[in-house]
């Protein structure tokens, strides 16, 4: 389990509040990775890191909830959905998913 945890997390910022995704939380940045897990809110989330860098990260939404994902990346994202493309900055990303959906966030350079 803490292993797993340091490839995602999806916690609450404050009891009551919705969680928020987080990809390789507290993982070596000279290490190497890639992973597929589900996160609360239904979400099966796909990531890899290679040499200190998040390369992307991919949401499947299976319940079409509202998605808030850390930032991990300085600067702007682009989401690309289906039907969607949308560029979001800040620490927090959220834009709305539908059941079914998938979504590739890569960093705006």
């Amino acid at each position: 389990m803490a292993f797993q945890e340091a490839l995602l997390q999806s916690l609450s910022p404050r009891p009551g509040e919705s969680e928020i995704i987080r990809v390789f939380p507290v993982w070596p940045k000279t290490w190497d990775a890639a992973f597929r897990l589900l996160a609360r809110g239904g979400f099966l989330v796909t990531s890899r890191i290679q040499n200190g860098n998040v390369e992307f990260v991919e949401i499947e939404s299976r319940l079409g909830e509202v998605c808030r994902i850390h930032n991990p990346w300085p600067g702007a994202c682009m989401i690309v959905g289906e039907e969607t493309t949308l560029e979001l900055t800040g620490d927090v990303l959220r834009f709305e998913t539908h059941v079914g959906g998938k979504y590739r966030i890569i960093h705006q350079e």
